[in-house]
C-alpha cells in the first residue's frame, strides 16, 4: 500500500529530488499546473495542465493567445511553475471573458437519477463532442434485461446500447 501511495505523490518526489526543497501541501496545484478559473457567466472551470508541453502548447492555441507563449515567464513549465499566480491571473482574466456554456463543458444527463447536468466527457469522435451523458445505471437497473439476454444465449451488451454512444457524438 505505501508503495502505490508514494507513487500517486510522484510530484512532490520528484520536487524534492530535483530542488532538495521538502514540498508542502499548497505545492501540489502549482507543481501539478492546476488551476481553478472565473468564466464571464460567474461560474468556476477547473484545468489541469499536467507536466506535458502539448497540454500548454493546446491551451495556448484554444486560447488564441500565442503572446502567452512568447512571454519569458510561462516559456517553460518550470517557469509557468515559478510565475504560478502570474500565469493564474493570466488565464483568469481570458476565461473571465466567456461564459461557461460558450465552452460546451456542461452538458445534460440523459434519464437522470438526481443531477441533470454533468461534465461532458473529453474525448471525440470523428472530430464530435458529446452533446449529452447517460446516467450510470442503478443497482440491478439492468439486471432482468441482462439475464433474460443472457438466458437467451444473447451476447450483453445489446448492438442498440452500443450504437447509442455513437448518436451522442
Amino acid at each position: 500500500m505505501l508503495e502505490a501511495m508514494a507513487h500517486f505523490a510522484v510530484e512532490p518526489f520528484a520536487a524534492f529530488f530535483a530542488t532538495g526543497q521538502t514540498p508542502t501541501s499548497a505545492d501540489r496545484p502549482r507543481l501539478a499546473q492546476a488551476y481553478i478559473l472565473h468564466t464571464a457567466d460567474a461560474r468556476l472551470i477547473a484545468l489541469h495542465l499536467s507536466s506535458l508541453e502539448k497540454f500548454w502548447e493546446g491551451l495556448v492555441a484554444a486560447l488564441e493567445a500565442p503572446e502567452l507563449a512568447r512571454d519569458a515567464r510561462f516559456n517553460s513549465r518550470e517557469r509557468r511553475i515559478a510565475e504560478y499566480e502570474s500565469l493564474r491571473l493570466e488565464l483568469d482574466a481570458r476565461f473571465a471573458r466567456q461564459p461557461l456554456a460558450h465552452l460546451g463543458v456542461i452538458v445534460p444527463v440523459e434519464a437522470p437519477h438526481a443531477a441533470k447536468q454533468s461534465v461532458r466527457p473529453a474525448f471525440q469522435f470523428d472530430g464530435v463532442r458529446a452533446r449529452s451523458v447517460r446516467a450510470a445505471p442503478l443497482l440491478d437497473e439492468h439486471g432482468q434485461a441482462i439475464r433474460a439476454a443472457l438466458a437467451r444465449g444473447d451476447s450483453w451488451p445489446a448492438a442498440p446500447a452500443a450504437a447509442s454512444l455513437t448518436s451522442a457524438g
